[in-house]
C-alpha cells in the first residue's frame, strides 16, 4: 500500500482543482504561497486551524485530510490519555502489537472486531389504537 503524505494529497487535489499554490494559500489564510509549497514538499506542516478551510477549498472531507495527516491519531491519543490516563497502558500495548502486523492485517482484524453495522431500516410509527 502506497500511502500518500498530506503534502502529496494536497498537491494532487490542488492540481485537480486547477488552483495555483498562491490561490490556495490565499483561500486558506496563509500569508505566503511558499508556506504551501513547503507543506506539499514535506518540509512544513499546516496549523490545524487551516484544515477546515483546506478541506473546503479542495472539496474533500476533514476525514480525507486526516487520513493523510500523521498528527491526527497522535492528537486523538493524547485527548484519550488526558481524559483517562489508563489509556496509556492500552495504547502502548496496541502500538507494540501493531509493530508485528502489516497495515492490511490490522485493518482486517479491526473489521472483524468492529464491523460497520448497516443502519436499521426505518420502521413505520405505530398508529394509536382507537377506543
Amino acid at each position: 500500500m502506497n500511502q500518500r503524505t498530506l503534502g502529496e494529497f494536497i498537491k494532487e487535489r490542488r492540481q485537480f482543482r486547477e488552483l495555483s499554490q498562491r490561490k490556495l494559500a490565499e483561500m486558506i489564510g496563509l500569508k505566503a504561497a511558499s508556506h504551501l509549497c513547503d507543506v506539499e514538499n514535506g518540509y512544513r506542516q499546516l496549523g490545524e486551524e487551516h484544515l477546515p478551510l483546506l478541506a473546503k477549498a479542495l472539496e474533500v472531507t476533514m476525514e480525507e485530510l486526516q487520513n493523510h495527516d500523521p498528527r491526527a491519531p497522535l492528537t486523538q491519543a493524547q485527548k484519550l490519555i488526558e481524559r483517562d490516563p489508563a489509556y496509556i497502558t492500552s495504547l502502548n500495548r496496541m502500538v507494540r502489537m501493531a509493530g508485528e502486523l502489516s497495515p492490511q492485517e490490522i485493518e482486517r482484524r479491526l473489521a472483524q472486531t468492529n464491523p460497520v453495522a448497516e443502519p436499521a431500516p426505518l420502521q413505520p410509527k405505530p398508529q394509536p389504537e382507537e377506543p
